[in-house]
């Protein structure tokens, strides 16, 4: 029939030229898309990382028959022909471990199992990232480089630090314990924090003037409050010049402020958030599409943006923090 288009799934892969890489084999049949698109194809049925860069010849069968797969959707048969299509394929009930590729500008960087969400930082081939956007159907992280260094942490979930252990960091710094168990060099390092502590007044005022316009704050908060309390502050950063926000895991942040002071702005922060009642989803732009887990991207994005204010941030201790800091700054 005139309207009929074919496409046709052979189990052997013997329409795949095994000379070209798994990229070039799809591009080669689809010459106007573009590279993004070529690898977000590849991506929609989870060929990713340097796999796409492997010669068809070497590649596994299941990886073959997704390989067919991709093309098939690029041909947009509306006649679909497949010669035992799952021979080579197996499926599993679990969450298995799905790829995402870092890219900075046009240079990718590598992959990652599992992103940190819009605004975290991560470590990778030896520099931290800042994560900008996230496209979960083409499984991409975008980043931009940031300076200062971070400790690579466990490859497989990404993890978190409770409040406890914070504040736990905060009174080694201002007792005089000595720890039998510790060896010297450790010893001597902990001595050195406690009188850079001591020197900068971090334990009496965690609110510490840089000079200039700079500040650095102390908030001794795990990582969901810690990142609700950034988000507060970007929330209000308009309104007193605040800009070049910097932070190291959830220790502490920098940045630039031109207009008031830390009271005023904590008093701020209280008014827009200290309600019982106050939604963190408010603190969740409704640009960001938070994508953790692997349906994550079948998921309607207001759904997506829910889970993350309620499983993600942390409002009420973010909110008791900053009535502590703030009963601080007014002594």
């Amino acid at each position: 029939a005139e309207n009929v288009k074919i496409s046709y799934f052979d189990q052997e892969g013997a329409n795949l030229n095994p000379e070209n890489t798994v990229i070039n084999e799809l591009h080669n049949r689809n010459r106007t898309m573009l590279d993004k698109e070529i690898r977000g194809a590849l991506g929609r049925v989870r060929l990713t990382g340097e796999n796409v860069f492997k010669k068809v010849g070497v590649i596994s069968g299941g990886e073959r028959a997704k390989l067919c797969f991709a093309i098939m959707i690029e041909e947009r048969g509306n006649v679909l022909i497949l010669d035992e299509p799952t021979n080579h394929l197996v499926y599993a009930v679990f969450n298995d471990s799905e790829d995402f590729t870092v890219r900075c500008e046009s240079e990718e960087l590598g992959t990652i199992t599992t992103p940190p969400p819009v605004g975290d930082r991560f470590a990778l081939a030896g520099r931290v990232w800042e994560v900008l956007e996230l496209d979960a159907a083409r499984r991409l992280v975008f980043v931009k480089g940031v300076e200062g260094k971070m400790e690579v942490s466990w490859p497989g979930e990404y993890g978190e630090i409770h409040t406890r252990i914070l504040e736990r960091m905060r009174r080694v710094l201002q007792e005089d314990t000595v720890y039998p168990y510790l060896k010297g060099n450790a010893v001597r390092r902990l001595e050195m924090a406690r009188r850079v502590a001591k020197n900068a007044g971090m334990n009496e005022r965690p609110f510490v003037y840089l000079g200039g316009y700079t500040w650095c704050l102390f908030p001794w908060l795990g990582t969901r409050s810690f990142r609700t309390l950034r988000k507060m502050i970007g929330a209000v950063s308009a309104e007193f010049g605040i800009s070049g926000m910097d932070f190291e895991g959830c220790n502490y942040m920098t940045f630039r402020m031109e207009h008031g002071s830390g009271e005023a702005l904590f008093r701020r922060l209280l008014q827009s958030y200290g309600a019982p009642d106050a939604p963190p989803l408010s603190l969740v732009s409704p640009k960001e599409l938070p994508v953790f887990e692997k349906y994550d991207e079948y998921i309607p994005a207001e759904l997506l943006r829910h889970a993350y204010a309620v499983d993600r941030l942390n409002l009420p201790e973010a909110v008791e923090r900053i009535k502590e800091l703030l009963d601080i700054l007014e002594i």
